[in-house]
């Protein structure tokens, strides 16, 4: 870079904005083909949200013997949380925007915490909030919605922490940032950190931000992901078809859907 556009740059930096060369097509078609949903004996439920579009999730039908639901960032819904309620299983909750949960019930343990990659007096790790609110061997589920705190959360989570879990549903934020080097290597290392012990069986994109468009290949800004722990697993098939026909957009914008590269 030569001197002039680096001067550039930097005046640009001190005014908020970072410029960076932006990743190809190829790189995004990579990330699709890692992240893209596989077929397997269990077919696919929905939970939470009957009443509106957003705060429902598409999970394994393999909810039987889950103890413990473990779910960081609740804002104002518990639609999801509420169906296990419902079940007898007891739901733990952090939020550190919030002083109390929308729906008091003798299940659901609050702590007005943020979800991070390590505990302090306002946060807590995953390895840590597991240690003290989760008996050895118990079945658990995680929802995790935190705004874009997931990927540290993740990266710091060890993978005795992410086996404990059967399913996992993980909302992913601030997708755009794949195309600098830098958001390409975190979302990797963290979706990697993932497929160690799990498999992914469903994707949905959140479509409250417009999708991003490169050599007509639409990349999400906000993704819901659903995983579940490779041992429930006993068949994996032919990459799964989107949309899931129990899809439901999150917002009335613009529908859109993956498309396998």
């Amino acid at each position: 870079m030569n001197q002039f556009l680096q001067k550039f740059q930097n005046w640009l930096v001190g005014r908020g904005v970072y410029l960076a060369k932006t990743q190809n097509r190829a790189s995004i078609s990579d990330l699709l083909k890692l992240i893209w949903p596989v077929e397997t004996n269990l077919h696919l439920i929905r939970i939470g949200s009957k009443t509106r579009s957003d705060g429902g999730y598409l999970v394994p039908d393999d909810l039987e013997g889950i103890q413990r639901v473990f779910s960081p960032g609740v804002a104002d819904s518990m639609d999801f949380e509420c169906e296990f309620l419902e079940r007898g299983i007891p739901c733990e909750l952090i939020d550190g925007s919030i002083d109390n949960p929308p729906i008091a019930n003798n299940l659901v343990k609050f702590s007005k915490l943020w979800l991070s990659s390590a505990t302090t007096e306002d946060s807590i790790s995953l390895n840590d909030w597991l240690e003290s609110r989760a008996a050895v061997g118990e079945e658990l589920l995680l929802q995790m919605d935190i705004e874009g705190s997931e990927y540290e959360s993740i990266l710091s989570a060890s993978d005795l922490t992410l086996s404990r879990f059967r399913i996992i549903v993980i909302e992913l934020h601030d997708l755009r940032a794949v195309f600098s080097r830098q958001g390409l290597t975190l979302f990797e290392l963290s979706m990697k950190k993932l497929l160690n012990t799990h498999v992914v069986v469903h994707a949905h994109p959140n479509n409250c931000n417009p999708p991003i468009e490169i050599d007509g290949l639409l990349w999400p800004d906000v993704l819901e992901l659903t995983l579940i722990r490779r041992d429930r697993v006993t068949k994996i098939g032919a990459p799964a078809r989107l949309p899931h026909h129990l899809d439901q957009d999150n917002t009335p914008n613009r529908h859109f859907a993956l498309a396998m590269p």
